[in-house]
C-alpha cells in the first residue's frame, strides 16, 4: 500500500490498491484515512487475476500498473502472462514487476519488452513497456 499512497502524494488521480488479506485491506484502508487520500483510492479484497479479468471486460486503462506480490507466490508468473496483450495499459503506459533480485523476468511477455531493473538489495524492480 506504501506505494500507491506514494503515488497519491504525488499527485495520482487514483489508485486502486488489490489485496487479498483482509487484514491488510484494513491496514491500506485506515493508511488511505490518516493520510486523507481514501476519496481517490479504491480497495479491492480479492486475487489481483479475478481483478486483472474483470478490468479487461469493463475496459479500464492504466497508466502504471506495480505488481508486489508476495516473493515466493509464484504469482508474477500467472499475473504477467494476464497482461501481457496490453488492454489495460495506457499506450505509454508502464508495468513494474516487484520480485527478489534472484529471480529473473523474461525480457519480452506478450506485447511488453523489458525496459529496465534496478536492483536494491535482495528486491529488484523490472519495468515493461509496450513493444513499439
Amino acid at each position: 500500500g506504501a506505494v500507491g499512497i506514494e503515488a497519491l502524494s504525488r499527485g495520482a488521480n487514483a489508485v486502486f490498491f488489490v489485496e487479498a488479506n483482509r487484514k491488510r485491506t484494513e491496514q491500506i484502508e485506515k493508511m488511505l484515512k490518516d493520510c486523507g487520500y481514501l476519496s481517490s483510492a479504491d480497495i479491492i479484497r480479492g486475487e489481483a487475476s479475478a481483478f486483472i479479468a474483470k478490468a479487461v471486460k469493463e475496459g479500464l486503462k492504466f497508466d502504471i500498473i506495480f505488481l508486489d506480490p508476495p516473493y515466493h507466490s509464484g504469482e508474477l508468473e500467472h499475473i504477467l502472462p494476464q497482461l501481457s496483450d496490453g488492454e489495460m495499459l495506457n499506450d505509454k503506459g508502464i508495468i513494474i514487476a516487484e520480485h527478489l533480485s534472484k529471480k529473473k523476468l523474461p525480457d519480452e511477455i506478450g506485447n511488453f519488452v523489458q525496459k529496465k531493473a534496478y536492483k536494491y538489495g535482495d528486491t529488484m524492480l523490472t519495468l515493461y513497456r509496450k513493444k513499439q
